[in-house]
């Protein structure tokens, strides 16, 4: 997959091709094409406001699990136009319950980039958490909260 993404990343609808994979059926092509999509916004690619639009619309046609986790840890590099904040938001609230710790973890964490979103709540119920896993990732995010220091307004 890497191979492939370097072989085409400068081709012109590169990231929309990339999208039209994200919500397929077949849970080996959804996961390969988020972890493209993540490595990709990993490396600083960018989604304009409608591939943005396109991707949080196909969201809930997610099937597989680590396609929504390879989601879940890059919600920190999106620029989610405001109209989409909120179904981004329950997408990510609603995967707090889910059975693998690790997407409850990173849900999690997604949850905490997005703006104008109560996250004590969340993170204080997280933090009680079976899993160690998502209790080290509550720790992560209040360790990061705290460098940030005091919202200003």
């Amino acid at each position: 997959m890497s191979e492939t993404a370097d072989r085409f990343r400068e081709r012109e609808g590169f990231l929309q091709a990339v999208l039209l994979l994200v919500a397929d059926e077949h849970r080996m092509i959804s996961e390969g094409a988020t972890w493209v999509l993540k490595s990709e916004l990993e490396k600083g690619a960018c989604l304009d406001r409608a591939l943005m639009a396109r991707l949080i619309a196909d969201l809930d046609k997610l099937t597989a699990w680590q396609a929504k986790l390879h989601i879940c840890q890059i919600v920190g590099h999106f620029v989610v136009p405001e109209g989409d904040r909120e179904t981004l938001r329950r997408w990510l609230i609603g995967l707090l319950d889910a059975d693998r710790p690790f997407l409850r973890a990173w849900a999690l964490d997604g949850l905490c980039t997005l703006p104008d979103t109560p996250v004590e709540m969340f993170l204080d119920r997280l933090e009680q958490d079976d899993a160690a896993s998502v209790r080290a990732r509550v720790r992560k995010i209040k360790q990061r909260i705290e460098r940030r220091g005091p919202k200003r307004s």
